[in-house]
C-alpha cells in the first residue's frame, strides 16, 4: 500500500471502465463476484454509497476486498478505511485470499475514536489511529461528527472506490440514532460527492430486540 497521489488528481489512464454487461453497465462497477455483478445487471452504482449490512464473520470485509481488488485491476485508486481492524489483522483475516495488499494504488488507513473526559471532566472525543501513531487531534466535544475525520480522509484523495469498515466503530458514540444517520449521510456525501468515488459502507446487523 502506498501514499495517495501527491498531484492530487486522477490521470487520464486511470478513468475507471464500464463493467458488466446488463443496461446499468455504463453506470456501474464491478463488485469482483461475477454472480453478484449479474445480480446487480453489472455491479453497485457509480460515484454512489452501497450499505453492506451482516452479521460477525459473514464475508462482509471479503466481498468489501474483492470489490477494491476488481476495482484495483482496472487502474483505479482504492482506499480502505478502518474503524475497527489495524493492517496486522486485517492481513491475518485475508490470509487465506489472493488479495493483493501491497498494491501501490492501494492505501489503508484507520480511525479510531474513543471517549474520554478532559481534566475539567468534560466530555470529549479523541480521533487515532489503531496503528499506535498517536493521536490525530486534540479532542472534540461529543457528539462524533463527520469533520472530524475529513482532514485525515482527505489526505487519501483522490480515489476511485472507497470501503468503510465500518461504520458501527463509530456508532458508540452517538448517543441521538437521528443525529448519527445525519453524519454518516455527509460521511457518504464526503466520499461519493467530493472524492467522486464508489463507496462500500459496511455495518454490523444488530438484534431489532436489543
Amino acid at each position: 500500500m502506498s501514499d495517495p497521489n501527491p498531484e492530487g488528481k486522477r490521470r487520464e489512464s486511470e478513468e475507471p471502465a464500464a463493467t458488466g454487461s446488463g443496461p446499468h453497465a455504463e453506470t456501474a462497477v464491478s463488485t469482483g463476484v461475477d454472480l453478484l455483478d449479474a445480480t446487480l445487471q453489472g455491479g453497485l452504482p457509480r460515484e454512489r454509497s452501497t450499505l453492506l449490512m451482516g452479521g460477525p464473520g459473514t464475508g462482509k470485509t471479503t466481498l468489501a476486498m474483492n470489490f477494491l481488488q476488481a476495482g484495483l485491476e482496472r487502474g483505479e485508486r482504492c482506499l480502505f478505511v478502518s474503524t475497527e481492524q489495524t493492517i496486522t489483522e486485517l492481513r491475518d483475516s485475508l490470509a487465506s485470499y489472493e488479495f493483493d495488499l501491497d498494491h501501490d494504488r492501494l492505501t489503508y488507513t484507520s480511525v479510531h475514536a474513543r471517549p474520554g473526559r478532559t481534566i475539567e471532566e468534560d466530555e470529549t472525543i479523541t480521533l487515532q489511529t489503531l496503528s499506535n501513531e498517536g493521536s490525530l487531534d486534540q479532542g472534540f466535544a461529543p457528539p462524533f461528527e463527520t469533520r472530524y475525520v475529513r482532514d485525515h480522509l482527505e489526505q487519501a484523495a483522490p480515489c476511485d472506490r472507497v470501503v468503510f469498515d465500518s461504520v458501527s466503530g463509530l456508532s458508540v458514540l452517538a448517543d441521538d440514532p437521528r443525529l448519527f444517520r445525519r453524519e454518516v449521510l455527509d460521511l457518504i456525501r464526503l466520499l461519493t460527492d467530493e472524492f467522486e468515488a464508489t463507496a462500500l459502507f459496511i455495518a454490523e446487523e444488530t438484534d431489532p430486540d436489543d
